[in-house]
């Protein structure tokens, strides 16, 4: 099906897009969009990196504390 026969079919059953309104074409195209840019993001293997950091703490002392 192409952006503009999924969109009709979802006016049909009587679905509406998220501010109440009947699907179009680039509704469609840009849900399908989202979808595949996400689902990419999501399955993408998760890469590690170690690199060696130093951790310095600094004792701060409030002067003219009321």
């Amino acid at each position: 099906m192409n952006f503009t026969e999924i969109a009709n079919w979802m006016n049909e059953k009587g679905h509406k897009t998220s501010r109440g309104k009947v699907f179009r074409s680039a509704h469609v195209h840009s849900i399908l969009k989202k979808y595949g840019i996400t689902k990419l993001w999501v399955e993408k293997e998760a890469t590690s990196k170690l690199s060696k950091f130093d951790l310095y703490f600094v004792e701060k002392t409030l002067v003219n504390h009321l």
